[in-house]
Order: C-alpha cells, then structure tokens, then sequence
C-alpha cells in the first residue's frame, strides 16, 4: 500500500501554500524574515537542500519542549501517521492537549477552507490547545498534514493548506529516519470509563436460534403471499424465544421486525431452514436426526453464523454528488470483528473507526482511492 510517510520532499512542499513555506523557512533559520516573499520555486528548492537534512532535523527536535517532544514521540510510536482526529482524542485523554478550539465569527479569513468553523491555529502561541500545537510542529519541519489521500497518493487539492492541520498528521519518512525509534507509547492515555454495561453470551442467540428451527420443524408455518411469515406465526414463534423481539407490536411486516427476520434470514443461509410449496420447513430429511450443526460446540456454530453473515454482506451503491459509491462491507466487518477480537480497555467507537482506517481514505469504498475529481467527503459510520 502506498504510505502517506513515503510522500517524496516535492509532494509535501507543494501541497502548503508559499506563505506557509515561507513561515516554515524562517522558523528553521534557512532565511531571514523579510518582507518581499520569495517565490515558491525558489523555496522549495532551498527547502529540499535544507530542512532535511540530518543534524538540522535532529536539532529541531531536541529544542522542542518535553510535551511537543511528546507528540512527536507518540507519532513515530505509531508509525509516523495518524488521522488528525485520533491523535487529537488520544493527547487530550492523556492531558497534553486542550480540543479544539472553533469560533463563530463568520469572517471567511478566519477559519480554514479545509476546517470550517474551527479557530486558526497559531503557530506561535505556548499554548497546549491541540490546532496550535501540531501548527508548531509543522512550522519546525517535523509533522505536516495532508487533507485527502488515498493508496495511490495525494488527491489533487483546489488549494494549498496553511499551517492549521489538515485530516491525517504525518512524518515523513525524510525526517524520521534521522530520530530514534520509539517501541513504547509515550502517552499514558486514561481508561475509558464506562457507568453502565450490558453482559451477554452467545448461548442465549444459539439457544433462540435453535428455538426457532425447533418451531418450524414443529409447524411448518406458512408463507403470506408477500413473501413473509404472517403476524400470527411471529407472535407464536417470539413465544418460543428466551429473549423475543421487542419490535414485533410495532411494526406490520416480518421484515421490518429486528431479531425475528433476523434469525430466519440466518437459519436460513446455514441451510437450516428452507422455503417448500409456501410453507417454511427444516432443511435435510428430519427423519435422520438433527442437523449436524445442532451437534457442534458453541465455539464453532458462532464461528459458523459470522461466516455466513459475513459472506451474505453485499456491497450497497451510495450516492453523492453524482456520483455512486460500492460500500465493501464486508471487509468493514472482518476488520471489525479482528479489531474487537483483540480485547483490552473500553474505547471510543471513533477511535476504533479511525484505528481500522489507518491512513486510507478509501476504507470500505475501494473507488474512492483512485477518485479525486471532487472535493466533497463520503462519510462511512458503523457501529
């Protein structure tokens, strides 16, 4: 996959306007403050000669203070990127960063293209508010941000971006191969803590699902002619259940209830149930016994249920500004559940979202990485 880290010198000079270059130059000492700004040509040129080389990089970061120092540390610890919004939630956790800071002056000069509504950061300021602190950072030539990328690189951006933070922090890999390696996080990030928690075990779906076959190997309920069990076979079979489907009052169609067309569609792709002449019946001949999944261990019919559930995930078209994107849900889902399978401390949703997208903008839309035709975002939750 193409890195973000790996961005060549000419690609991350020319993605920040001469302004910001200029700012950058003269902070690092590679020109005097003046007042005639010099053309951008001629600064990259001067940037790519100076600003990374060895002792220069290695000398900014050592002026840095112990928390900017931090940051930096906390960046290479995970690999040189991370998205803006990740970095920002892990650094006010652990105390070294204030959110940020946003305005309601609707002057457009005071907030960034790429930042609507949020306050511009200043490079300058001490203080430990998040938009100043990575500003600081990229006015020393260490971190820099980019707005979009994708596996085949940058997007091509309808502006340049100052140095207010973009989406995805980032240190090159110029400037990190010349500091030291960081194997252990720096950042001692408070535990989420949690007031109220629900426990649950998969025996009791296991249960319910056996419940239901058990039903309609009794039964056999019929079909209605829309396709769907009838008001009176649901009732019946939420009766069945340890845990019924609080939805069924208030719906008026199968297919609209939660757990209970839930449970069929399921039984129905592990080829336990089928549909015959209208009727709903248990697959296989039920005159030689179960099925043998009735006969395996717990372990292995969960294992059994996500596969089917995950290869029965069809990609969905969304559409945006004309144009319609294939969501793979598929992968969102193996990603998820390898994600949560790892166990540990309670999270935020977002910082799991933001951990499986790592660096890619095109996380569960694979056409957006090679689409840059729009400056628009597609925006992806689950939960």
């Amino acid at each position: 996959m193409y890195s973000v880290e790996q961005l060549s010198v000419d690609e991350i000079l020319d993605s920040y306007s001469v302004h910001a270059l200029a700012k950058i130059a003269v902070a690092c000492g590679l020109i005097p403050e003046q007042k005639k700004r010099p053309l951008k040509d001629d600064l990259v040129a001067l940037m790519k000669r100076s600003l990374f080389v060895a002792e220069n990089v290695r000398a900014r970061y050592a002026a840095l203070d112990s928390r900017d120092r931090t940051v930096v540390d906390y960046l290479l610890y995970h690999g040189g990127v991370l998205r803006r919004a990740r970095l920002e939630r892990d650094l006010v956790r652990a105390g070294l960063a204030e959110s940020t800071r946003m305005i309601t002056s609707k002057r457009r000069d005071d907030t960034p293209l790429y930042a609507p509504g949020e306050r511009m950061a200043d490079p300058t300021s001490t203080q430990n508010i998040f938009q100043d602190i990575l500003a600081r950072l990229t006015l020393k030539g260490l971190v820099f941000t980019v707005e979009e990328y994708s596996e085949y690189g940058m997007a091509t951006n309808a502006y340049k971006l100052g140095l207010h933070p973009a989406m995805l922090a980032y240190i090159p890999k110029v400037v990190s191969l010349h500091l030291h390696e960081v194997s252990v996080s720096p950042l001692t990030i408070q535990t989420k803590t949690v007031a109220h928690t629900l426990h649950s075990s998969p025996h009791g779906q296991l249960r319910d699902m056996f419940l239901y076959w058990d039903f309609v190997r009794r039964v056999q309920p019929p079909f209605l002619q829309t396709g769907f069990l009838g008001k009176r076979t649901l009732r019946a079979i939420n009766g069945q259940l340890l845990v019924p489907d609080p939805t069924l009052e208030k719906v008026s169609s199968e297919n609209e209830t939660g757990k209970l067309f839930a449970l069929r569609t399921l039984l129905t792709q592990l080829k336990l149930l089928r549909r015959d002449a209208g009727k709903l019946v248990v697959a296989g001949d039920a005159s030689t016994g179960p099925p043998a999944f009735w006969t395996y261990d717990a372990h292995r019919q969960i294992g059994l249920a996500l596969q089917v559930i995950i290869e029965n995930l069809r990609p969905e078209p969304s559409y945006g500004y004309g144009r319609s994107w294939q969501i793979d849900y598929q992968a969102g889902l193996k990603a998820l559940l390898q994600r949560l399978a790892q166990g540990g401390d309670w999270e935020d949703v977002e910082s799991v979202v933001d951990d499986l997208r790592g660096d890619r903008s095109s996380f569960l839309v694979p056409e957006l990485a090679s689409y840059t035709g729009s400056k628009h975002y597609i925006s992806i939750y689950f939960g």
